[in-house]
């Protein structure tokens, strides 16, 4: 992972609707509210790339070399670009917070790939899950200066910044973090959740 990547993401205001929480740092310097995801492309991204029961928050980045690799590795891997944004972020997230050793992710990297979904998920959530990188998708159409993502609202808080968000993208990550994701799923866990009850039964802590 880079750490001096220099990409610039910003939160875009009004892109949850009026019942949306409030967005991180409050609205992005320059923007504007005709820069919010749309209601319909929200729904399609929604019904395409997103967890059931997440909220999506649009965030405008800018568009570099890290996003484009990741782009590439998303169409490659048959998920959207939001997608794996988001798992790549989340599982970058845990790694961090956790302090986790090369051969601990390593540990968690193999659990996760030989991981069986449990039975009794919801209709919705078993959807997903068969579906997440199993159909091809459209390649995300990338311009010269931003693109605008739909993120979870969930993760807004832990990467605090745009910055910090903009030096989470490891696209050579994308293959695990998706591992994980489906890992989570195939428990009714979010990302986070699966890693951490995945390191108490590995004896991590």
């Amino acid at each position: 992972m880079n750490k001096n990547t220099s990409v610039a993401l910003s939160v875009i205001p009004g892109g949850g609707g009026p019942s949306a929480p409030p967005l991180i740092g409050g609205p992005a310097a320059g923007s504007s509210e005709s820069y919010a995801v749309p209601g319909t492309e929200r729904l399609r991204r929604r019904a395409t790339a997103c967890r059931p029961t997440d909220a999506l928050e649009p965030w405008q980045a800018e568009v570099s070399p890290q996003l484009r690799e990741l782009a590439v590795a998303a169409h490659t891997a048959h998920v959207t670009l939001d997608t794996a944004v988001a798992v790549v972020v989340e599982r970058e997230l845990v790694i961090i917070e956790a302090a986790l050793e090369a051969a601990v992710v390593a540990r968690l990297d193999g659990r996760a790939r030989t991981a069986s979904p449990r039975t009794g998920l919801s209709n919705a959530t078993a959807a997903h899950l068969r579906e997440l990188g199993r159909a091809p998708v459209e390649a995300s159409a990338l311009g010269t200066s931003t693109v605008v993502l739909a993120l979870p609202a969930r993760l807004n808080d832990r990467i605090g910044t745009p910055v910090a968000l903009a030096r989470l993208l490891a696209p050579d990550t994308l293959g695990s973090a998706l591992d994980w994701e489906r890992a989570a799923l195939g428990r009714g866990f979010t990302l986070t959740e699966w890693a951490l009850t995945a390191m108490l039964d590995l004896g991590v802590f």
